[in-house]
This record gives structure tokens, C-alpha cells and sequence, in this order.
């Protein structure tokens, strides 16, 4: 892929990360020139809330139950994602980036900055809080620029 004239080229070579809850995509980028090494999209797993069996009695007039709590469906698909990326980062060929830059919402990006491995937290010199999953690439980079 190419990133247009109106945009100033890359310098180094640079990682842009963009992720949101569910969907992640990684670019290389260098000068002009830009590869998507992965994307993806990650569905919430299916639980039912009230997971267990659950028995009311009413002889003698006690009650017994018995039965699970609620799961946190939101916070498990949010820990699987972020595994998952972290498995597409450690697959991917990342010797030659010396900058990353993440995009990743607002209420989420501190979290998924923190879960990312050590040698692509070091590199990390901008964090664009947007949820920007859906833009294309001269988009993106026209966003990392102006921020």
C-alpha cells in the first residue's frame, strides 16, 4: 500500500497499532511504502448468566439455591483479545521498527498499552485515543501526524 503525497513520508521504520475492543490490524510502514502484517476480530465467547444449576425449596419454609454468580463476559473477551494480539505480535517479524504508534479507544488504551509485550511498549513514541478501526491507512496516518 502507498501512502499519499499530501502526507509527510515515515522516516524510521514504524509500527501503527490500531485496535479497539475486538478488532486489531498492525501496519509496517516505512517512507511511503506500508504492509498490514495481521488484522483480526475476536468475538465474545458465549456464556449464559446464570451458568450451574440452581434449585429452590420451599419445604418447612426455608429456602435453599444454589448456582454460579454472573460472569463478566466484557472483561474475559477483553483478556482473550488482547492474548490474541499479543500471539500476532510475537509472530510477526518486528526487528527493523524503531517506533510504534497506538491507536486504540480512550477507556482502553492505558490497558492495552500495559498488556503489550516489553520490546513493543518500549518503542511506543505516540498514543492516539480513538476507537479508528474502521479507517484506511492514509486516514490513520494523517490522524498520528496531526496529533
Amino acid at each position: 500500500m502507498k501512502i499519499t503525497d499530501n502526507l509527510n513520508p515515515f522516516t524510521k521504520p514504524a509500527l501503527l497499532l490500531v485496535t479497539s475492543r475486538q478488532d486489531a490490524s498492525g501496519y509496517l510502514v516505512n517512507d511511503r511504502e506500508a504492509d498490514k502484517i495481521f488484522s483480526f476480530h475476536k468475538d465474545k465467547p458465549e456464556y449464559t448468566d446464570k451458568e450451574g444449576s440452581f434449585d429452590r425449596s420451599g419445604n418447612d419454609g426455608r429456602r435453599q439455591g444454589g448456582g454460579e454468580t454472573d460472569i463478566n463476559t466484557e472483561k474475559i473477551a477483553y483478556t482473550e483479545f488482547l492474548n490474541e494480539l499479543n500471539e500476532h505480535l510475537e509472530k510477526a517479524d518486528l526487528e527493523s521498527v524503531e517506533e510504534v504508534i497506538l491507536f486504540a479507544p480512550e477507556h482502553l488504551h492505558a490497558q492495552t498499552k500495559n498488556h503489550l509485550p516489553s520490546n513493543i511498549k518500549s518503542k511506543i513514541t505516540k498514543v492516539v485515543a480513538a476507537n479508528v478501526t474502521h479507517e484506511n491507512l492514509n486516514e490513520l496516518v494523517a490522524r498520528a501526524q496531526k496529533e
